[in-house]
Protein backbone atom coordinates (compact mmCIF):
# COMPACT_ATOMS: atom_id res chain seq x y z
CA UNK A 1 0.00 0.00 0.00
CA UNK A 2 2.97 2.31 0.77
CA UNK A 3 3.97 1.73 -2.89
CA UNK A 4 0.93 2.75 -4.47
CA UNK A 5 0.27 5.70 -2.41
CA UNK A 6 3.50 6.92 -2.99
CA UNK A 7 3.46 6.97 -7.05
CA UNK A 8 0.19 8.39 -6.23
CA UNK A 9 0.58 11.43 -4.50
CA UNK A 10 3.75 12.28 -6.68
CA UNK A 11 2.26 12.10 -9.67
CA UNK A 12 -0.86 14.16 -8.18
CA UNK A 13 2.19 16.83 -6.71
CA UNK A 14 3.94 16.54 -9.97
CA UNK A 15 0.55 16.92 -12.03
CA UNK A 16 -0.32 20.56 -10.13
CA UNK A 17 2.88 21.59 -10.77
CA UNK A 18 3.53 22.63 -6.40
CA UNK A 19 7.05 21.26 -6.04
CA UNK A 20 7.99 19.46 -9.04
CA UNK A 21 11.77 18.53 -9.04
CA UNK A 22 13.36 20.60 -11.52
CA UNK A 23 13.92 19.30 -15.23
CA UNK A 24 17.47 18.35 -14.84
CA UNK A 25 16.83 16.14 -11.93
CA UNK A 26 16.76 12.67 -11.51
CA UNK A 27 12.87 13.13 -11.34
CA UNK A 28 11.99 14.54 -14.52
CA UNK A 29 11.05 12.99 -17.98
CA UNK A 30 10.36 8.84 -17.72
CA UNK A 31 11.01 8.73 -14.01
CA UNK A 32 7.82 11.33 -13.62
CA UNK A 33 5.94 9.22 -16.27
CA UNK A 34 6.38 5.64 -14.67
CA UNK A 35 4.62 7.51 -11.30
CA UNK A 36 2.08 8.64 -12.99
CA UNK A 37 1.68 5.22 -15.32
CA UNK A 38 2.02 3.16 -11.51
CA UNK A 39 -0.29 5.67 -10.40
CA UNK A 40 -3.12 4.42 -13.15
CA UNK A 41 -2.19 0.83 -12.40
CA UNK A 42 -2.87 0.78 -8.80
CA UNK A 43 -6.62 2.91 -9.89
CA UNK A 44 -7.57 0.15 -12.22
CA UNK A 45 -6.44 -2.50 -9.34
CA UNK A 46 -8.17 -1.28 -6.71
CA UNK A 47 -11.30 -0.92 -8.81
CA UNK A 48 -11.46 -4.28 -9.53
CA UNK A 49 -11.02 -5.23 -6.11
CA UNK A 50 -13.46 -2.90 -5.14
CA UNK A 51 -15.92 -4.75 -7.34
CA UNK A 52 -15.25 -7.98 -5.93
CA UNK A 53 -15.80 -7.24 -2.24
CA UNK A 54 -18.68 -5.46 -3.43
CA UNK A 55 -20.26 -8.53 -5.24
CA UNK A 56 -18.95 -10.77 -2.00
CA UNK A 57 -20.83 -8.20 0.59
CA UNK A 58 -24.20 -8.31 -1.53
CA UNK A 59 -24.22 -11.96 -2.27
CA UNK A 60 -23.91 -12.40 1.90
CA UNK A 61 -26.42 -9.69 2.24
CA UNK A 62 -29.00 -11.38 -0.37
CA UNK A 63 -28.89 -14.86 1.47
CA UNK A 64 -29.44 -13.40 5.27
CA UNK A 65 -33.22 -11.90 4.15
Amino acid sequence: MIFALEHAVFATICSTGFRCPEPSTFFSGDHVRLHVFMAGVYTVVAAGMLIVIARTLLREWATLG
